[in-house]
């Protein structure tokens, strides 16, 4: 069986560790201790760092200042049960540092690389038997879910044949870093912008590689590969054996997918999507199958305004008319992205900031629902007093259950539904997906636009807005590719 990761049988590591110099200066005190086993955390904080949030723009933690939490079953299961004086030597010797937030069942600690070892990545072949055997199960244990397997095979069979160009991703990368620099008002922002330049490099360098890195999480059921980990600006540079590529995805996916809630059959227990959420299904089956029977114009509304892609334009118009909450500066366009932003992180943040420990209050999650939001959750409150209430009830033994329900319902719905069926009818066509938007080659995107709708129609109930964005069109806000100014 084909490996689900970046060659199983190496790691990334920074190009100035030496870590047999390292144990001359501090000779570990511990038994266990294996040279490979130091490269693994180092790859595992590497994938963390090239980990793109596309809400954010940002990669890696950065609510954690770039730490990337190692979860301790995982750090068990490589390492063994000297994992901590794995991880404490590498803190001694400066290769490592952690950040000390820790809350027990919901946040691991953190760690990072040093500024000294926040370098370009090379490779280092796993060379230990007992590692390279616990590598090749890393998929199946810690990012699977294996729920569909079909689902993977339809999705990874194409990655191969991506490809990228390197040279003037590369100039581009720098390009950015060097205007970045010079605007710079502070240490720490020069160090987030330097973290951003070995990520972006590392995912451009990981394209050859692309054929093995993928994997699907365990908590929203997302399908994760290289094209998910890269930057919207750069996209422009990836094509497929050579053609163009092209994507189609959802207006307002998250209020899309929520629509899923307002139908009865989705609270059955039956539904995979239900694992290891807290909420009373039996409560909101009758809740929600009286809330759609008593129908409102409030429910109405909400449902025609999602699946016509215009609810983001609505809660704009609604708040615009406060006259306090925008900066009249700010675009229409801007104004929209702002509001959509804000809407997705109320909806997953906690509430009220109840059992919110300091560090997460440090976070901004505590005051999330304060100041300016405060009218904006309230505008909605006002306008969907139902479909507030669903939100609220699931939020509430646990408001991680939003975010986890949520993936959930997408991935369901995209990969294990669309993804198959569309597979099945066009066996030929590409498919990629960036977790609600699914992407293929230029010459076959209408095609696949009309099946996704099609599809989508009938596993959520209801028809969605997709748009269609040709790849290209992200070079626009590119600098000039000198290759090509060459050849002029």
């Amino acid at each position: 069986m084909e490996s689900n990761h970046i060659g199983d049988k190496v790691y990334r590591i920074p190009e100035n560790l030496d870590i047999e110099v390292l144990m001359l200066v501090h000779p570990p005190s511990f038994n266990g201790f294996k040279i490979q086993k130091v490269y693994h955390v180092c790859d595992v904080i590497y994938r963390g760092m090239t980990k793109f949030d596309p809400i954010t723009g940002r990669y890696g933690d950065q609510k954690r200042q770039g730490s990337i939490p190692l979860h301790t079953d995982m750090l068990r299961h490589f390492l063994g049960g000297n994992f901590r004086d794995i991880l404490n030597w590498m803190i001694l010797v400066g290769i490592i540092e952690c950040d000390n937030q820790y809350e027990k069942g919901l946040v691991s600690m953190g760690y990072k690389f040093t500024t000294d070892f926040e370098v370009p990545f090379v490779k280092k072949e796993c060379v230990d038997y007992t590692m390279n055997r616990r590598k090749a199960y890393q998929h199946d244990r810690f990012d699977g879910y294996d729920g569909k397997k079909k689902t993977l095979k339809n999705l990874q069979k194409w990655l191969s044949g991506l490809q990228v160009n390197a040279d003037y991703a590369d100039y581009c990368i720098e390009h950015e870093y060097y205007d970045s620099i010079e605007a710079a008002e502070s240490d720490e922002e020069v160090r987030n912008i330097q973290r951003r330049r070995l990520a972006q490099k590392s995912i451009i360098d990981a394209f050859d590689e692309s054929k093995r890195d993928f994997s699907r999480d365990t908590f929203g059921r997302r399908f994760h590969s290289v094209l998910t980990n890269l930057s919207k600006k750069y996209r422009g540079l990836i094509s497929f054996d050579g053609d163009s590529l092209a994507q189609t995805d959802i207006s307002n996916s998250q209020f899309y997918f929520a629509l899923r809630l307002l139908q009865p059959d989705t609270w059955k227990r039956s539904n995979s999507f239900w694992e290891d959420v807290s909420i009373d299904n039996t409560i909101m089956f009758h809740k929600t199958a009286e809330m759609v029977a008593s129908g409102g114009f409030q429910i109405e509304k909400f449902i025609r305004l999602v699946c016509r892609g215009k609810f983001y334009e609505f809660m704009l118009n609604e708040m615009d008319t406060t006259g306090i909450y925008f900066n009249e500066t700010l675009s229409y366009e801007e104004k929209r992205d702002h509001i959509k932003a804000q809407l997705i992180r109320l909806l997953f943040a906690a509430p009220n900031g109840e059992g919110v420990t300091d560090y997460r209050k440090a976070w901004g999650l505590a005051s999330v629902y304060k100041g300016p939001n405060k009218l904006l959750w309230e505008c909605l409150h006002d306008n969907f007093p139902q479909v507030f209430s669903l939100l609220e009830v699931i939020r509430k033994n646990d408001y991680h259950n939003t975010s986890k329900l949520f993936q959930r319902l997408e991935s369901s719905a995209v990969l294990d539904y669309c993804i198959n069926k569309i597979s099945d009818v066009f066996p030929e066509m590409p498919l990629f997906t960036i977790h609600d938007c699914v992407v293929t080659t230029e010459s076959k995107i209408y095609q696949l636009d009309m099946a996704f709708r099609k599809y989508l129609s009938e596993i959520v109930g209801y028809s969605p807005c997709t748009s269609i964005t040709e790849w290209w069109t992200y070079r626009e806000g590119l600098p000039e590719d000198p290759a090509m100014l060459f050849w002029e």
